[in-house]
């Protein structure tokens, strides 16, 4: 499937949402295969956008909700592990969320201790192979598990999606990646025990763990989690529509820090039940053997490493679900594990389990504590493959019109919904002469009047048309230089301005409206390659008939000191400069020809109306450090693309403010000062 989510350049924060659903715009990770696209799973998927309450209750007072696809209990009457007990009343949706709460329970009935109330939910739809799984979670900030997961209806078949411990200590920095085959009697338990099933998300670490991640003082995080389950010996799972671990007959692949590793178990060991079971090592690790590591994900190596493995299954070591004597998966071999082929509920909830109850157990105040005590699903969504194809039902741009100044450049780009529907977009300008587009939608703008930009999406089935209207600056006046000669100085002042004399024959301005003389000053490299424009005006002239020429320029947003660098090359329209003297706490930054002549085009280069605020924003892209200058006092904002605010401070003009975003993930974020919007990439 050719997935399409072309991120928004600029943002209009009061755009109202026509997304049908609240994961419209995440970009769902695994493909669907070859020829094939993601259909929604409407039976099984909610972004619990209504409120609903319930009474206190077990397994037999449960209630279905959310138009019958779920109920507010286990799947069966059991209510919980450890000291957990389950309760109908533990589980609401507030408008937004699919809220679970615990609360302190005095029975001593489990364990000899007091308990823990708290609440379930099962889908009345199972699901099963090929399907994709996922939800948007925030977990409790406290020492019980926060869980989505898949269970079959016998308690065979486990696979866990979420598992989190976010108030104890060493495990909260971690996901639990795992799925259980079970054996009821005797009970016996397989889940892969090896170092990397304890995931790190490097979030997650920076904040400290998952309770503080999440809680983030009330303004509530959620992390997206998600395993496609594509066969009875084959299962993916997702972060963030990012794949970081894959379970596949033989062998393991995880992402570790930026490397894939790809492991198989060295032995078996039969344990007292008397059945086989991955061998740890001493440190209770499952030992296991490294075929190799890789940079990015490869099916073929992990097929190789499958291939070359001891013969022992990573689904099911075992055989506790049986052997796979009807070739169930076409693979032509029957002497193996059988995999998972049951049909599995989805299960969400939080519990006290029996090792959490003996050492971890929450205090009274934390389970009393709204910022602790409460796990919240924005969404779940349930895809399975289809050869039909998904029409597109809206292409979204962030706006219907912007200006562009004559001769400048704007990157437009357009969002596709619902992402799953792998169309493609083509763009076409409907006004010659005004301005051009290419498939990328980079917009030039090369005269002056309107220009209808057009973004089409086309599923095969289907187009979807928006428009966007694009504002050209007229040219409004020129100034001519005769014959320059010399550009006899220059200087960076430190206010961010640059003073300059010049030398020519004659002189002459023209202008139309007034607003003066205005400039774009440019980065180039040696060859006059520019590397980025900046916006300079004006400030002040005196033209001489004499063949003279002084002025004084402002460099809007520009600090010299700070953002321009000895030794890189500069030009003011065609002017060039090199810095060759920057002291660093210099209040002028000396500068000097490059080239003799000089060609000074005033404010005909159809700049004039640039905002009132300009901001500079670097490195972009950066590894979460980014300084931020503007050139007014001001208020600065910055947005995630669906409009989360994550930052809200006061800004000094010309005093770089330095913002960590790294704590917020990797993406794209809206910087917004005043009527002054940047884009920084967080890589």
């Amino acid at each position: 499937m050719n997935k399409v989510l072309l991120l928004l350049v600029s943002i209009s924060l009061s755009v109202v949402s026509l997304a049908q659903y609240d994961w419209d715009e995440t970009i769902i990770g695994p493909e669907a295969g070859s020829g094939k696209y993601w259909e929604l799973q409407s039976n099984v998927s909610d972004d619990f956008n209504y409120n609903q309450t319930f009474s206190s209750g077990n397994y037999n007072q449960r209630s279905n909700f959310g138009s019958g696809k779920w109920y507010n209990f286990y799947h069966n009457s059991w209510d919980g592990p450890g000291t957990t007990y389950w309760n109908t009343g533990q589980v609401s949706v507030d408008g937004d969320n699919l809220v679970i709460t615990v609360a302190k329970n005095s029975s001593t009935s489990k364990m000899g201790m007091t308990g823990v109330t708290s609440g379930c939910v099962t889908s009345n739809n199972r699901v099963t192979y090929p399907v994709y799984v996922e939800s948007a979670v925030s977990v409790a900030n406290i020492s019980l598990a926060s869980c989505f997961w898949l269970l079959s209806g016998d308690d065979y078949e486990e696979i866990d999606i979420i598992e989190n411990y976010a108030g104890v200590p060493w495990f909260n920095t971690f996901t639990h990646i795992s799925h259980h085959s079970f054996v009821r009697t005797p009970f016996t338990d397989y889940q892969p025990k090896d170092h990397n099933s304890w995931y790190p998300i490097s979030e997650i670490s920076a904040a400290g763990g998952w309770g503080t991640y999440c809680w983030n003082s009330g303004e509530r995080r959620y992390m997206i989690m998600g395993v496609n389950w594509i066969g009875p010996k084959h299962w993916e799972y997702y972060i963030n529509s990012e794949l970081v671990r894959v379970m596949y007959y033989n062998a393991i692949a995880t992402k570790i820090n930026g490397t894939w590793e790809y492991t198989y178990y060295n032995s078996l060991t039969t344990n007292g039940n008397g059945y086989k079971l991955p061998t740890n090592a001493a440190d209770g690790y499952t030992a296991v053997t490294e075929h190799t590591t890789s940079s990015t994900y490869s099916f073929a190596t992990l097929q190789a490493a499958s291939n070359a493995s001891n013969g022992y299954s990573v689904i099911d070591p075992g055989w506790f679900q049986g052997g796979d004597d009807t070739d169930i998966d076409g693979n032509g071999i029957t002497q193996e594990a059988k995999g998972f082929t049951r049909e599995l509920d989805i299960i969400i909830n939080m519990e006290s389990q029996e090792w959490l109850a003996n050492d971890h157990t929450p205090s009274d105040a934390d389970l009393a504590d709204p910022a602790k005590n409460q796990m919240k699903v924005d969404w779940v969504r349930v895809y399975k493959p289809t050869t039909n194809v998904v029409n597109a039902t809206e292409v979204r741009l962030n706006t219907n019109e912007l200006t562009a100044y004559n001769g400048a450049e704007f990157e437009l780009s357009a969002l596709v919904l619902p992402v799953t529907a792998g169309q493609t977009v083509s763009w076409k300008s409907l006004t010659t002469g005004i301005a051009t587009v290419n498939s990328d939608g980079l917009v030039s703008c090369i005269g002056a009047g309107n220009a209808a930009i057009v973004a089409t999406s086309n599923d095969g089935t289907q187009t979807d048309t928006c428009y966007v209207n694009i504002l050209a600056e007229p040219i409004k006046g020129s100034l001519t230089i005769d014959n320059p000669t010399q550009l006899t100085s220059a200087s960076f002042e430190n206010d961010g301005s640059i003073q300059y004399t010049c030398s020519f024959e004659t002189a002459t301005l023209h202008t139309v409206d007034g607003n003066g003389i205005k400039f774009l000053l440019e980065e180039v490299d040696p060859s006059g390659a520019v590397v980025k424009t900046k916006l300079a005006t004006q400030q002040s002239a005196a033209f001489q008939t004499n063949g003279s020429a002084t002025g004084s320029i402002r460099l809007r947003g520009i600090t010299p000191t700070a953002d321009l660098s000895a030794g890189n090359y500069y030009r003011l329209n065609a002017a060039y400069y090199q810095i060759t003297n920057m002291g660093e706490n210099s209040d002028t930054v000396y500068v000097t020809s490059t080239v003799d002549n000089i060609n000074i085009i005033a404010a005909g280069t159809g700049i004039n109306d640039a905002p009132t605020t300009t901001i500079d924003v670097y490195p972009n892209p950066s590894q979460g450090i980014v300084n931020i200058i503007s050139n007014e006092n001001a208020a600065l904002e910055i947005f995630t693309l669906i409009g989360q605010k994550v930052v809200a401070n006061n800004i000094a003009a010309y005093e770089t403010q330095i913002i960590n975003l790294s704590e917020y993930g990797a993406g794209i974020y809206i910087i917004k000062v005043n009527d002054a919007i940047e884009r920084i990439v967080i890589e």
